[in-house]
């Protein structure tokens, strides 16, 4: 998982390692793409809470038109 993580986020296997084991965090930048990657919400890697994953929109950049 590590390696493949770190290839997919463009990160050193060694900084991947250190957010699996939490002795880092990754920046920003490397948390948007993470998320992505993992199809889920940036949030819920902050935090734990909410939606884990995100909706088809979200995974794809659209926005949806049709009323709630």
């Amino acid at each position: 998982m590590g390696a493949r993580l770190a290839q997919a986020v463009r990160v050193t296997p060694k900084a991947a390692s250190k957010w699996i084991n939490g002795e880092a965090r990754p920046s920003h930048a490397k948390k948007v793409a993470l998320a992505r990657w993992l199809g889920v919400r940036e949030a819920w890697l902050d935090y734990g809470q909410g939606r884990m994953l995100r909706d088809e929109e979200e995974r794809e950049g659209r926005v949806s038109t049709s009323p709630c």
